[in-house]
């Protein structure tokens, strides 16, 4: 700022998630917060002008001409309840509230073949004690939706990792492998080039929950679908549902 004592800072942005930059400066305190939803959800009176009042009913769209509640419904469809509370409503679920729901997830009991299908690995830096674990799934993605055929989920040092991502895709014939190119894992990557496999180098550039956030859609539309009888199910039923935003 120029005048540092009557300066203003304005922020206009659409809201992602509990801890943007929006919900750091609301958390800090010191600016007032004007919140426009797409939909109003309650019966709202904005101050425009010294004498001047907006008036907006409860269930009306921001504006209809350019995107009417019909096509805002369509909107929610498609991106998941979640997604559009956030970057519509502006109100991003608070802590507390998980991301995924149990009444969401499908599942498979008869072996899927018609599809593509691939391996997508979440490594972690190292296998000391206190390390995430190295996570490995294999998918078959259709017009149905996204089926989990396989999953692994061990702590493993570079040279052994690296070993367990060829093991599994040879074992399961599915060669075309996605690893994240985040800091901790692009030597991996460049080690697996070349070795047979079809590497798909995916960028990170945002937190798991920014991440998580774009898949809550197709779990919303019942288009994932996990193993009935997978043994690693109730583990996995365990974290996802306990993944908070």
């Amino acid at each position: 700022l120029n005048d540092k004592k009557r300066g203003i800072c304005i922020v206009v942005m659409q809201r992602l998630h509990q801890d943007d930059l929006s919900g750091h400066l609301i958390e800090k305190g010191g600016y007032n917060h004007l919140v426009i939803p797409a939909i109003s959800e309650e019966d709202e009176i904005y101050q425009v002008g010294q004498k001047t009042f907006y008036e907006r009913p409860a269930g009306t769209a921001l504006h209809e001409t350019r995107e009417d509640h019909d096509t805002l419904e369509t909107i929610r469809a498609n991106i998941g309840s979640m997604n559009f509370s956030s970057q519509y409503q502006q109100s991003p679920v608070p802590p507390g509230g998980t991301m995924f729901k149990r009444e969401w997830i499908q599942y498979w009991d008869t072996v899927i073949t018609d599809g593509i299908e691939f391996w997508s690995w979440d490594t972690a830096a190292t296998a000391a004690e206190h390390s995430d674990y190295s996570v490995g799934t294999r998918w078959l993605a259709n017009k149905q939706g996204y089926y989990l055929l396989e999953l692994v989920r061990e702590k493993l040092e570079f040279n052994a990792l690296r070993s367990r991502i060829h093991q599994c895709a040879a074992k399961s014939r599915c060669h075309t492998v996605l690893v994240e190119k985040a800091a901790c894992s692009i030597g991996l990557a460049q080690s697996l080039q070349g070795r047979g496999l079809n590497l798909i180098a995916i960028p990170v550039k945002e937190g798991k929950e920014v991440r998580a956030m774009r898949h809550v859609a197709a779990f919303e539309a019942r288009k994932v679908y996990f193993p009935k009888d997978a043994l690693w199910l109730p583990d996995l039923h365990k974290e996802l549902l306990a993944f908070q935003n």
